[in-house]
């Protein structure tokens, strides 16, 4: 359920890449996925492209929680969820990450999970203490393991939930509805095309149906099930087209309000759809177009947050500026954004109730340089041995110290990007990030949408065996 597992061309590509040091992953630092605890919403894990934040004091301070501690590195995105006693849970490429005390220790589930490729995790919304969890686990010969797991008890222990999946497709994202736990849905992608499956009886047995306008570029991916409507399921699609300029974004929202059978489309834009929100009581629908900087050609007009009802689905853009994650609790609405385009990495207000006109809608939660440090663990937990000779890099990373060691003046950055986003102000933004964090990143590679057919034929009828797709959101909440 969470900043859910995209796979695109971007994706595909880094299933065959090598993994390369988390701090030299050639990507721009950028949050990607707000998770709130259910029990106490003060607390918040926030996912970016340089490990996860965590704080425990509504957004006042932050702290990083390495992305060693937890279990992966390179461009990889995993999956987070929260339980009800704030258990975190990650799926990684690795197996299922488990932590019972706020990110300082982080263990591996065994017993029918070790080392298996969870590509997606859920914590259900009617009770938080239990979560569910999909792994697709390359076989070899265009095959995949797809089975769904599930723990009742805050991640201690975890079972298959019924029957495997169809080994002919690579799964991609699953929910429960909330309204009926024994209804789950697990989209996928095959050669021939994206399908949702959907399971009545807590997976005993599964029905797929086709999922329109998906296929070898384009692929499917949940971004919530109503509340009280257990057929109505909301899907956005990952799409590309060429452009004159290159390989461009091409995202849609589509809805289905039988289960599956059939689909509406209520949204398509030229960016890439990474954030999706839908209100608590399904009444209303938040959708944030972003530019992932991976060389995908986006759309100016389109990047923004949108909001409509779900009863017309008349989309009214209320932000500007490129969005890259999207929350709805009923504390709030989080968003994640970028400093140095409209002055903050993580913003969040009490409701959407504004408009274009309406300045400064968003209190301001975190930026890059708020991160203070790693998370303080005792020694012999694995962010205890591992975070804090990381810190050094990560200081760098985002602006916070200089390269010699320093302190670096990064609130230029920060200063920068609140100046209302406009070319001068993104572009100093950019010079302090590039100064202060050339030394701990490599180039950033090119966009590889040109090839991502030949690469999920290669993928779906090759079988890499042991090599994960990268994320690029995950925002179902």
């Amino acid at each position: 359920m969470l900043v859910r597992s995209l796979v695109s061309a971007g994706a595909l590509l880094a299933a065959f890449a090598l993994a390369v040091p988390a701090a030299a992953n050639g990507r721009f630092p950028q949050s990607q996925q707000l998770v709130e605890f259910p029990s106490n919403p003060d607390r918040l894990i926030l996912r970016t492209t340089f490990g996860v934040l965590r704080s425990v004091d509504a957004g006042r301070t932050w702290q990083i929680i390495c992305e060693e501690s937890v279990g992966y590195g390179g461009t990889e995105d995993p999956a987070v969820g929260v339980t009800a006693d704030g258990t975190i849970i990650a799926g990684m490429f690795s197996g299922l990450g488990v932590s019972h005390d706020l990110g300082c220790q982080f263990d591996f589930v065994k017993s029918g999970l070790d080392a298996r490729f969870v590509i997606d995790v859920t914590v259900e919304k009617e009770d938080p203490t239990s979560s569910l969890a999909l792994i697709s686990e390359g076989l070899g010969g265009g095959r995949f393991l797809n089975q769904v797991w599930q723990s009742p008890d805050n991640g201690v222990t975890w079972t298959q939930a019924g029957a495997n999946l169809e080994e002919n497709m690579l799964g991609l994202t699953l929910d429960p509805a909330p309204s009926d736990p024994s209804r789950i849905y697990v989209t996928s992608q095959a050669i021939g095309g994206g399908a949702i499956f959907r399971s009545s009886d807590r997976g005993v047995s599964w029905e797929s149906f086709p999922v329109p306008g998906t296929g070898s570029d384009a692929s499917s991916f949940i971004g919530a099930v109503h509340p009280t409507d257990a057929d109505r399921v909301f899907v956005r699609v990952s799409g590309f087209r060429t452009s004159n300029d290159g390989v461009a974004a091409d995202d849609v929202l589509l809805v289905t309000n039988d289960a599956g059978e059939s689909w509406v489309e209520v949204h398509r834009a030229g960016g890439k759809m990474l954030g999706f929100a839908l209100s608590p009581d399904g009444a209303e629908v938040l959708i944030g177009y972003g530019n992932p900087l991976d060389g995908t050609v986006v759309d100016s007009a389109a990047l923004g947050l949108w909001r409509a009802s779900t009863s017309d689905f008349v989309f009214e853009k209320i932000f500007d500026g490129s969005i890259t994650c999207a929350a709805w609790t009923p504390a709030g609405v989080y968003v994640c954004s970028s400093e140095f385009s409209v002055g903050f990495e993580l913003g969040f207000a009490p409701s959407p109730s504004f408009t274009l006109a309406d300045a400064a809608p968003f209190t301001i939660l975190m930026n890059l340089r708020d991160a203070e440090g790693v998370v303080d663990c005792p020694a012999g937990t694995s962010s205890g041995d591992r975070c804090p000779s990381r810190w050094p890099e990560l200081c760098e990373l985002i602006a916070r110290c200089a390269a010699d060691g320093g302190t670096a003046d990064a609130g230029a950055a920060t200063e920068a990007g609140q100046g209302g986003g406009g070319a001068g102000a993104s572009d100093a933004g950019r010079a302090v990030i590039r100064a202060r964090g050339a030394s701990c990143r490599s180039t950033p590679s090119g966009h590889a949408g040109g090839s991502v057919a030949g690469l999920v034929l290669l993928l779906l009828a090759g079988g890499a065996r042991r090599r994960r797709p990268q994320s690029l959101a995950r925002s179902k909440l």
